[in-house]
């Protein structure tokens, strides 16, 4: 019953650390911010009992590929005379992530005596099966919704774009994490698959089915993790036949024939899921109504493919990545809805920001978190690369930072981790 009780504590702290929640009751701190100073006191705590630093040479190469980002960023906003500090600080906040990852590592190795990639991956997509619950009983138990709005304050603007949304967990940053946990199931299936129990591959196709359904009502950005998710199943199948089982794709199969009637059901006779059914799966609604493939928000995110028109803002870009109007009181350019110029676009946002050079050393400064993993872990590259593929891929949509994934891999006993890892799979 303990034990019980401290894996759903730890459950949920790993959610505001994949999460974060801003509390109503401390405007402006996160429960990342929170948690990155707990981690830096428990940093200083064990280094000093150790009487060792710990710290592998890598990890201060990629502390200094974040200076550069930062150092780029300050030099556009410099230049450009602007307030904007979103990624001149990139340091600050990639330090936080590390920090913070470093305290649920730790959580989760006290809870069960040890840590390892398939603890940390149940623990993620616990939380995002956990997540998508939570945003259909926040929208449909008015108990839970006020409960939700106390502890994170009203969610005005994601209501009035009547969309779902959990704790922490809204729009393309939910997609986006919701990505990560369907390529980690994929891979759990294909790599560890001969050695998982039948009950176990059910809970991750369990899993997988309501991650594709609900999270792509959440957001559709989730698509991109399905998508990823089975073209790894399918390379796995021909590559990895000795690791992962033939019977999966049956119950993979099997899984979705069962799902498909309850959705149906709840589609035609609920009418606010028929709605979110509808926005889930647009384009396939779309195509199989029209006989073409027509989603509302890539008409949205046409108009915002805007190309700088100067030399210098592809350079080093104008120094303004948010809205300006929201942080400068002395703007007197043009005036935008949304984003500076209009627009969404991560690899455009980046470059308006501050230009090529800083778009490629955040690029560089991303591989090399990969990189660093993948050589750390070599028997979990693949998944590292998956990760990798979501943030890029994600970048022609919206702005985004795939970091705080590989921050977990990053702040744990490399060597104890290898150790557990060879004894779970020998076993």
């Amino acid at each position: 019953m303990l034990k019980t009780l401290l894996i759903f504590v730890t459950t949920i702290i790993v959610s505001l650390y994949y999460f974060p929640i801003s509390f109503a009751i401390f405007p402006g701190i996160t429960s990342k911010t929170i948690m990155a100073v707990i981690g830096l006191l428990l940093f200083a705590y064990q280094r000093a009992i150790k009487k060792d630093a710990d710290f592998d040479n890598n990890l201060y190469i990629l502390i200094a590929y974040a200076l550069a980002v930062s150092l780029i960023g300050l030099i556009s906003v410099s230049f450009n005379n602007t307030q904007d500090y979103t990624y001149a600080t990139y340091i600050v906040s990639m330090s936080v992530w590390m920090s913070a990852a470093y305290v649920v590592c730790n959580v989760i190795k006290v809870v069960h005596g040890y840590i390892s990639f398939p603890l940390i991956c149940n623990y993620l997509i616990a939380v995002c099966v956990g997540q998508c619950v939570l945003a259909l009983m926040i929208d449909f138990i008015p108990s839970v919704r006020t409960f939700a709005i106390a502890v994170m304050g009203p969610q005005d603007d994601i209501e009035k774009m009547k969309r779902l949304y959990g704790f922490g967990a809204f729009l393309d940053t939910a997609g986006i994490r919701f990505s990560v946990a369907l390529v980690m199931i994929a891979f759990m299936l294909s790599k560890f698959g001969k050695y998982l129990c039948k009950k176990t591959i059910w809970c991750y196709i369990g899993a997988f089915i309501i991650l594709t359904v609900i999270g792509n009502m959440i957001a559709r950005t989730t698509l991109v993790g399905v998508g990823l998710s089975l073209l790894y199943l399918i390379y796995a199948s021909i590559v990895y036949r000795n690791l992962i089982r033939k019977s999966i794709w049956i119950d993979i199969i099997g899984f979705i024939c069962l799902a498909t009637p309850i959705v149906f059901y709840f589609y035609y006779t609920n009418i606010a899921i028929h709605e979110y059914i509808r926005f889930a799966f647009e384009g396939f609604f779309s195509l199989f109504e029209t006989g073409k493939w027509e989603v509302g928000s890539n008409e949205i995110l046409k108009s915002m493919y805007v190309f700088p028109e100067t030399l210098k803002t592809w350079f080093i870009g104008d120094g303004y990545f948010v809205n300006p109007v929201d942080i400068d009181p002395y703007y007197t350019g043009d005036i935008y809805g949304g984003y500076y110029m209009g627009t969404d676009v991560g690899y455009l946002r980046f470059i308006f920001y501050f230009g090529l050079i800083g778009l490629t050393a955040f690029s560089v400064f991303i591989y090399k978190a990969y990189h660093i993993c993948g050589n750390w872990y070599p028997g979990l590259k693949d998944l590292f690369f998956l990760v990798l593929a979501i943030n890029f891929i994600v970048w022609f949509k919206v702005s985004t930072d795939i970091f705080l994934v590989f921050a977990l891999f990053l702040m744990i006993d490399k060597k104890e981790y290898n150790n557990i890892e060879r004894q779970i799979i020998t076993s």
